[in-house]
């Protein structure tokens, strides 16, 4: 007699993964896993308990989640305080909390391709539906299944209604009360803020040539956003020690080379800090690394806005090809175009959760660029190794010198171009760039003289 077996799953890694959240709550973006990944009722129960919690900004411990289980009326459903408190004895290790993880993902996986394989052997044995229509669902489904067992979030358009109305009316009120358009994070240039109206949730795209000065840009817009926001800034080309120098002695109006050098005044240096100091409090800089993933991106930026108490931040990563080069997680995808395309939409899908802009620094191709010849265009089929950097990005935009404009050197008179913007108008704005110094500013009769300290 065949015995008849259940359901893919492991009791023993679910308990283990919800007290490993439990123990050390940033692993619960890290882990990467949802309420349904669970097989058990009541572990789903608690792992949305988890989410509930992080999404109001609450700490995770057992008092937090013992309270909002009785507020909900599920405590006693799902085993009462006692379970709660015993789910540490089936941990035996929590440095190998995503071992665990991964075996529940893995029984999630297999307990949806069997619910695939009987819908399949039913419609096939009923002949309710055209052979073809079983395939192609069949083909889709498991489609499905090779890339990931999340599914996307959906809602009907009369559910979002309320909500886009009710951003609509406080944009309104905002706009009369303070006068200003510029609802998302300020980036420091006015034309720039004008057009944009800050920078707001999704993918902003800034390309340029070498040596345009794309990281100073980035770095200046951080440092901005900083004054009241929190900012994570990635970079795989330098290190948090060298953006922090550069940073500093750019507000001392000295070039960083000087420092390097030991002719800088430190005492300048030291009093640039200080001014800086509220700045750099918000600044993390995260040096790239085989070992980054996006969900610990994820997890950095929660706790960088849980500490500043605010419900956005700022995410640069500098730059997109090669962090899509050297991150560890994809290297199982063989192409460098595919790495990125895939590290793409996994940033598209990171603004979304965390409901703020994410700004992505991108190199040009020497063919699409032409900056060989004249300095870099801004062709937007020039961003290198992709083509969802181009039609995923909501806003691109790319630095590149105007030989037309006069300027007093040691400045450069260069041009950004906005030349996507998915919800407003394409623009080029002067700016003036003194590369020594690291500093950008809009090309005006106002804006000049804040080259001078």
């Amino acid at each position: 007699m065949t015995k008849t077996r259940g359901l893919p799953h492991s009791n023993e890694a679910e308990r283990a993964v919800l007290a490993a959240v439990l123990l050390r709550p940033e692993l619960l973006d890290e882990l990467d896993l949802e309420p349904t990944t669970f097989y058990s009722d009541r572990h789903r129960r608690i792992f949305a308990c988890y989410r509930e919690l992080a999404s109001r900004r609450s700490p995770i411990d057992l008092r937090t989640v013992q309270a909002l289980l009785e507020e909900s009326g599920e405590l006693e459903s799902i085993g009462g305080l006692a379970y709660l408190s015993g789910l540490d004895l089936d941990l035996p290790d929590l440095g190998r909390a995503p071992t665990y993880a991964g075996i529940v993902r893995d029984r999630a996986r297999r307990r949806r391709l069997t619910e695939l394989g009987r819908r399949v052997i039913e419609q096939a044995l009923t002949g309710e539906r055209e052979l073809p229509e079983i395939v192609r669902e069949t083909r889709f489904g498991l489609e499905d299944l090779e890339g990931g067992f999340g599914g996307s979030e959906h809602q009907s358009g009369a559910a979002l209604t309320s909500s886009v109305l009710d951003q609509a009316r406080e944009r309104w009120q905002l706009r009369r009360d303070e006068g200003t358009t510029v609802f998302g994070l300020p980036t420091g240039i006015p034309r720039l803020d004008k057009k944009l109206s800050g920078l707001n949730q999704g993918l902003h795209i800034l390309a340029g040539a070498p040596g345009m000065g794309k990281t100073s840009l980035a770095l200046q817009i951080a440092l901005h956003v900083a004054r009241t926001h929190p900012v994570l800034y990635v970079s795989f080309e330098n290190s948090g020690e060298s953006l922090t120098l550069k940073a500093v002695c750019s507000h001392a109006g000295i070039s960083s080379f000087d420092a390097f050098r030991g002719t800088a005044d430190p005492d300048l240096l030291e009093r640039a800090a200080a001014e800086l100091a509220p700045q750099l409090n918000r600044l993390t800089l995260v040096d790239g690394s085989p070992a980054l993933t996006v969900g610990k991106l994820r997890s950095l930026a929660l706790k960088s806005m849980e500490q500043s108490s605010s419900r956005r931040c700022l995410l640069v990563v500098d730059y997109v090809q090669l962090m899509a080069k050297t991150v560890a997680e994809l290297r199982s995808i063989s192409d460098v175009r595919g790495k990125v395309d895939t590290l793409t939409g996994e940033l598209i899908a990171l603004g979304k959760r965390l409901g703020s802009p994410i700004l992505v620094l991108s190199s040009q191709s020497r063919s699409g660029g032409g900056y060989g010849s004249g300095g870099g265009r801004d062709s937007l089929d020039s961003l290198k190794e992709s083509g969802d950097l181009e039609f995923g990005g909501d806003v691109v935009m790319f630095l590149t010198e105007d030989k037309e404009r006069g300027s007093t050197p040691p400045a450069r008179a260069v041009h950004l171009s906005i030349k996507k913007h998915r919800h407003g108008p394409t623009d080029k704005i002067p700016l003036l760039f003194l590369a020594d110094r690291g500093l950008y500013r809009e090309e005006s009769p106002q804006a000049l003289p804040s080259f001078d300290r």
